[in-house]
């Protein structure tokens, strides 16, 4: 006889992080899985499975970032998501904070960047430079450039600018800035924040660029 199969379970319908976290960040989010609504057991689990994409992606695991980023679109870490979620003013702290986290992991900490090195052990640089190639793209390979990047790395710093009165009695707010440092940091070990000094013909640190996002409030 024939036999009718099931239907497949319909996919949950679609929730609305700002909508769960009218209530509060802390409240919404920080108690007993238990205990909380479905809503926000959703929100909960998918901030929860990016923080796993980002321990599972530390160190430059190649595989698995590759496996993630061939799933970008479906796990929310592409880099337009990603750069939406740092940005959004009403999102979770601790979810645009994990965002940094990934961003690092899947689109700056990666190869072929390479962390910016200097020669620190040599009195001679007028004999160095006078032998160096005159043709200025013998240099061009000491740092990574990325169209994406240089976009990113004005953002933080005009976001930092809008974060300084942050204090230390807001703990998630705390954690995100700390975020965005940490990924600064990144972009600048990088060589994303040097500039190109033509007379001595190395990559220096735009420290002032910098210093811009990160002065403490007058």
């Amino acid at each position: 006889p024939l036999t009718v199969r099931p239907a497949p379970p319909k996919p949950p319908p679609p929730v609305s992080i700002r909508s769960v976290i009218r209530i509060g960040e802390r409240k919404a989010l920080g108690g007993d899985v238990n205990e909380m609504e479905q809503p926000q057991k959703a929100v909960h689990f998918h901030m929860r499975f990016l923080d796993l994409v980002g321990e599972v992606c530390f160190g430059r695991n190649k595989a698995v970032v590759e496996r993630v980023l061939a799933n970008a679109a479906a796990y929310g870490v592409e880099y337009d998501q990603l750069m939406k979620v740092i940005k959004h003013e009403h999102m979770p702290y601790a979810l645009r904070a994990t965002a940094c986290d990934l961003m690092q992991q899947l689109y700056v900490d990666i190869d072929p960047y390479q962390p910016m090195t200097f020669v620190t052990g040599t009195r001679v640089w007028d004999a160095f430079f006078s032998e160096a190639n005159d043709d200025d793209k013998a240099f061009e390979g000491m740092i990574g450039g990325s169209d994406r990047l240089m976009d990113l790395k004005g953002m933080l710093i005009d976001m930092l600018s809008t974060l300084k009165d942050t204090n230390v009695q807001e703990s998630d707010r705390n954690r995100f800035v700390t975020k965005l440092v940490s990924l600064v940091q990144a972009l600048a070990r990088f060589g994303f924040y040097h500039f190109y000094c033509p007379k001595k013909r190395i990559y220096k640190a735009n420290f002032e660029e910098m210093r811009r996002g990160l002065r403490p409030p007058p």
